[in-house]
């Protein structure tokens, strides 16, 4: 859909520190000129913004970013989010995109879907040039599409970055449709990776994630259960579960339930935490 809105939000030289918390960001339509080709649904020049439970649905850059775009220093954090139907037919990047290299703090996405994005390159995910090593947990891409390459992930000169606890899987694009990127300077850790992960890492499997609904919960057979490291959670500096402790590791998932819970009925093939969840 066209509107007269390029960006829903956009921050410059902002705190780092603002944070966005329970919005839904939908229909920017970046399709004027220029700069106003980038970022449909948040646009973060220097500085950067915080997103806390926030779902960007069916936002359109007619360049690169449809959902999300970071640049000169800026940096979009998200927690909890969802990424949908976002595109950037011709660029990258169709749900975020992040020019990570200049950023004043690393980039921190955790718990976050990406799913049915479209993009020239990096349907669901595109980062470039990262100098600090983001942090990238708990992350689910699946379904998303690429015309040139990295239907799920497209990295370009990102240096070391390591994929904990994910789910990459079911997304297309006629060359490299899962990741495409440096493989030997790329780690994946306890992730479910389509035709399977070739680079550094451990714990990683090749199953059917067997996903119960479009949502993208698990069924009771997944083998993602009981499959992860839970060392690898950050601190929940955004506060996810509101019980103002930001010292202890993230305890909500996406959908809000717990995400550290042992199954009593499912082997343990992850790395609990020191309660053995």
């Amino acid at each position: 859909a066209t509107d007269n809105c390029y960006h829903v939000v956009f921050t410059d030289s902002s705190n780092t520190t603002a944070m966005l918390n329970g919005f839904t960001l939908t229909r920017g339509y970046a399709a004027g000129h220029a700069w106003h080709t980038f970022g449909g649904g948040v646009r973060a020049w220097g500085g950067g913004v915080i997103l806390v439970n926030v779902i960007l649905i069916d936002n359109y850059a007619s360049h690169t970013g449809g959902g999300a775009y970071a640049v000169v220093g800026g940096v979009i954090n998200a927690y909890n989010c969802s990424f949908i139907d976002n595109r950037a037919p011709a660029g990258n990047g169709g749900g975020y995109w992040g020019e990570i290299g200049r950023a004043p703090e690393p980039l921190t996405l955790v718990n976050c879907v990406f799913r049915g994005n479209s993009a020239g390159r990096g349907g669901g995910i595109h980062l470039e040039y990262a100098n600090l090593e983001p942090v990238l947990v708990n992350l689910t891409i699946s379904g998303n599409s690429a015309d040139n390459g990295g239907g799920g992930i497209h990295l370009l000169s990102t240096g070391a970055i390591t994929f904990d606890n994910c789910i990459i899987w079911g997304n297309s694009s006629w060359v490299h449709p899962q990741f495409y990127g440096d493989i030997p300077s790329t780690t994946m850790n306890h992730s479910i990776f389509e035709g399977g992960w070739t680079g550094p890492g451990t714990g990683n499997l090749d199953s059917d994630p067997s996903f119960r609904d479009a949502e993208f919960q698990l069924d009771l057979d997944s083998p993602a259960i009981d499959a992860g490291d839970s060392t690898a959670l950050p601190l929940d500096l955004a506060d996810l579960d509101e019980d103002h402790v930001t010292d202890e590791l993230i305890e909500l998932a996406v959908d809000r339930d717990r995400r550290r819970v042992d199954d009593p009925y499912v082997p343990d093939t992850g790395v609990p935490d020191g309660n053995g969840r």
